[in-house]
């Protein structure tokens, strides 16, 4: 079926990405790699940036799938702090373990920003994202009266610099401490985002 193909075409180009990184990845490959033909992909995707946002659109949803997860696990009772540090530990954690997923979801250069469907998701992704750090602000002092937006962004961008600097292992080096939990915990801290937080 052709639904199949395509989906078949999108696993091969996740394994590529995973295996080899992102410039690995072109139509050919994924082609052999699928067991067809060179111009099989075409059917799907016209060029290589529409492969890879379809990719990173995937990215997104399994992204989300996991945040998601780590929230529902938190208690009926539990703050929206707790809510949110839950969210920013999957995030990282999500990162860390699809290295080469996380880093094409990051390269716009390489990607469609057109594309309708990588559009969508992402910026659900982050409307959900502003729905939890507002839900934080609500609960308390912290940050109250910052535009929760670019609060987010803000957020967003710190949990994107410290996941680079420790995939570098910059944060290694310089903190001689290999505890991905323990760094993570001090810079959510610094944010005010340590589970029992209320501030």
């Amino acid at each position: 079926m052709d639904g199949d193909l395509r989906t078949r075409l999108l696993a091969c180009a996740m394994d590529i990405v995973s295996e080899d990184g992102i410039e690995a990845v072109s139509l050919r490959a994924i082609a052999r790699r699928a067991g067809v033909s060179h111009g099989a992909p075409l059917r799907h995707f016209p060029g290589r940036a529409a492969l890879l946002s379809a990719v990173a659109a995937e990215g997104y949803r399994m992204l989300a799938a996991e945040r998601q997860r780590a929230i529902d696990d938190c208690a009926a009772s539990v703050t929206a702090a707790e809510r949110l540090h839950a969210a920013a530990l999957a995030y990282v954690r999500f990162a860390v373990e699809n290295r080469g997923l996380h880093e094409l979801m990051s390269r716009e250069d390489l990607l469609l920003p057109t594309d309708p469907m990588l559009s969508k998701i992402s910026r659900s992704f982050f409307e959900e994202s502003v729905e939890l750090v507002a839900a934080k602000q609500s609960e308390g002092n912290w940050h109250r009266g910052t535009d929760e937006r670019l609060l987010t962004s803000a957020l967003w961008s710190a949990l994107q610099g410290f996941t680079r600097l420790w995939l570098i292992g910059s944060i290694t080096r310089a903190s001689h401490s290999e505890s991905l939990e323990d760094a993570l915990g001090v810079a959510l801290e610094a944010f005010g985002l340590t589970p029992e937080s209320k501030n």
